[in-house]
């Protein structure tokens, strides 16, 4: 069964990798960071705030980042909330380490932020994952939830689009916890270092309740 796991997730990393750092330029993406594509609906019908500690933030509001932030390789958090091992996470696929190390959140708001300081080269339409490479050479992707890309947009609201250079703590999107939660879903926020095989150190800080932008990886070459 575990072989069986193993070639699985190593087909979907290859197709994920390719999706989210190699990019045909044909793909579509959205023109702008939080206008709604043609299968989403308008942005005010996508996010309906339930919970007081929800909101949407401003697409250029960067999260105070403590020292440990600025490093050019360390990941800070991409969301509030309980830092779990990738082991932990409900997907074969990400849980295997097939695609990289790194950590997941269990979110306490449904506002997520870059995890490094680079380009995005992927902001996929339907609002859940974002491929970004720093200056440094760290390829990271940030998936939000588990099999979210069924719900093919809704509730989510974009802040970036593909080609948008980004900081450390900026917003990447706005996602409804309660609509992810309706949908049967898991909304755990996961942060991988595709490329994880080019460092001799990555150290995920598991097991801690943390703020977004406090030091969530500890990477080194």
């Amino acid at each position: 069964m575990m072989q069986i796991i193993g070639v699985a997730a190593a087909i979907v990393l290859s197709f994920v990798v390719t999706l989210l750092f190699g990019v045909p330029k044909q793909t579509a993406h959205r023109a702008e960071s939080v206008t709604a594509g043609p299968d989403l609906e308008p942005e005010a019908s996508i996010i309906e705030t339930r919970e007081a500690n929800t909101k949407v933030v401003p697409a250029n509001a960067i999260v105070t980042l403590p020292a440990e932030g600025s490093h050019t390789t360390d990941l800070v958090a991409s969301a509030d909330g309980e830092s779990i091992a990738l082991a932990d996470v409900d997907d074969p696929v990400f849980s295997s380490g097939a695609m990289g190390q790194g950590i997941g959140i269990k979110p306490t708001s449904g506002n997520v932020y870059a995890p490094i300081s680079g380009k995005v080269l992927t902001a996929l339409d339907s609002g859940h994952a974002y491929g970004i490479r720093s200056e440094t050479g760290v390829e990271v992707l940030v998936h939000v939830g588990v099999n979210t890309v069924q719900m093919k947009g809704e509730g989510f609201t974009m802040h970036v689009k593909k080609g948008d250079t980004v900081e450390a703590g900026q917003p990447l999107v706005t996602f409804d916890r309660q609509a992810v939660a309706e949908a049967g879903y898991q909304d755990t926020v996961i942060t991988i270092i595709t490329n994880s095989g080019n460092f001799s150190t990555i150290e995920p800080q598991v097991g801690k309740q943390l703020t977004a932008g406090e030091l969530a990886v500890v990477v080194e070459r």
